[in-house]
């Protein structure tokens, strides 16, 4: 079967790797054109363009997917299927088109749960015990066709966006092998997502960072795990921003106002129905540390209000 590949971060190496592995012909791999990163502004190309390149495989990287160069490109390789991965833009129809099957999406959510951009952080935000990965046929319309593979994965109570990015980048790639080796056979069974339980994933913005100390703690537990990753959580004090990268849920029973400082051993702060306790801290340009170093070079003190 040959086999086109889309994809650009590291989540969708995992994919391009087991296709290959698995014995799939991969022609080629296009991925979102390399892009100017860090201090320096160095242009690097994405994970999936450096990976397709260490095992010699063909790069092609648009600036547009509607244009007439690139859909003849991939026309001339005479796909069976193309495979979509974290790529990062919509498909115009045009290219859905092309392929002989059609276009493979792996998406890591329990579709129609979670459309969009930012799955994995939104399921672990809103609290979500479970996700998972999808295997869907492509149409235009974001994240909304045919199902055609679906496997189920508890999200534990400790787990980060980053924990949960490793697990379900292997699992996307396992079922999305299984799913091609279907269509080999002519077995596939596609089911229709149907329109109940719709919900959206937006793209995470930098504000949804700042944490608000008067929500429960249960929903600030959980978006510091959610965005530990991007955007970060982030808290202020006499205006500096201070990161915050891992907390923990107790039962503090008081009465002081939201994002009061309530100990320093352990470093609590209080929320609506508790508190939560700061285990790991970063005050901009520094290195991350442990609460108990961090208050060495920034002293808190009980009754300071953070935020």
């Amino acid at each position: 079967m040959r086999v086109g590949f889309m994809g650009s971060p590291v989540f969708a190496v995992e994919t391009l790797k087991f296709l290959l592995e698995s014995g799939f012909d991969v022609p080629f791999v296009c991925s979102q054109p390399p892009k100017a990163k860090g201090r320096g502004r160095r242009v690097e190309p994405c994970a999936v363009h450096a990976f397709a390149c260490s095992k010699n495989i063909q790069v092609v990287s648009p600036n547009h997917l509607t244009e007439k160069k690139f859909l003849k490109t991939l026309k001339d390789y005479a796909l069976d299927v193309l495979v979509v991965v974290a790529y990062g833009k919509i498909l115009p129809q045009e290219l859905l088109n092309i392929p002989r099957l059609g276009c493979f999406n792996g998406h890591p959510s329990l579709l129609p749960r979670w459309r969009g951009a930012a799955p994995i952080a939104r399921a672990i935000e809103a609290g979500d015990a479970q996700t998972g990965v999808s295997i869907i046929k492509m149409q235009a319309e974001l994240d909304a066709g045919d199902i055609l593979g679906v496997e189920r994965v508890a999200i534990s109570a400790t787990a980060t966006a980053v924990d949960l990015a490793i697990v379900l980048s292997k699992r996307t790639a396992s079922n999305i092998c299984a799913v091609l080796k279907k269509a080999e056979r002519g077995d596939l069974s596609p089911r229709p997502q149907g329109p109940l339980g719709v919900c959206y994933a937006p793209k995470l913005s930098r504000r949804e960072g700042y944490i608000n100390w008067s929500l429960p703690s249960s929903r600030i537990y959980n978006k510091v795990r959610a965005f530990v990753h991007f955007p970060s959580t982030y808290t202020r004090f006499k205006g500096v921003n201070i990161k915050i990268l891992d907390v923990e849920m107790t039962r503090y029973a008081h009465h002081k106002p939201a994002g009061t400082i309530l100990s320093l051993s352990p470093l609590a702060v209080a929320c609506t129905d508790g508190a939560i306790i700061l285990l790991r801290l970063q005050k901009a340009g520094r290195q991350p540390l442990l609460a108990e170093d961090f208050l060495r070079g920034f002293p808190l003190k009980p009754n300071d209000v953070l935020g």
